[in-house]
């Protein structure tokens, strides 16, 4: 199973208030709030002095979007507390509270830096 395919599952899962309302890449036109988009931002292995170390660590951001602000940050600690013990680690770098006029939503963008078997 790849590491996209995993944390999809993991958001999927972990995540109650958005259902099955998780994306990657890109959400399609007209979805129901609140819901995810998630994207691989960077990728670096880890190396030994005899080569691969078998670990990754990716840089990962999952977006959330919510016409309620609050409604937005209760899904954004739901989503800290699915991936902060995925994989072999994962540690929440940043978090940014937007909001968009142009699509009334609020959008609140978190980095985690997630280590996992390659």
């Amino acid at each position: 199973m790849s590491f996209e395919t995993a944390l999809f599952n993991k958001l999927s899962s972990g995540v109650a208030l958005v259902s099955n309302r998780v994306y990657a890449g890109v959400a399609p036109q007209k979805v129901v709030t609140p819901y995810i988009v998630f994207s691989k931002v960077s990728a670096g292995r880890q190396y030994t002095h005899s080569g691969s170390g078998g670990l990754s660590r990716d840089r990962v951001q999952v977006s959330v979007f919510s016409t309620g602000y609050l409604t937005a940050k209760g899904v954004v600690a739901q989503v800290v507390t699915a991936l902060e013990g995925f994989a072999q680690a994962g540690f929440k770098e940043n978090e940014i509270d937007i909001y968009e006029p142009e699509t009334n939503l609020f959008h609140v963008p978190v980095d985690f830096f997630i280590w996992h078997a390659l």
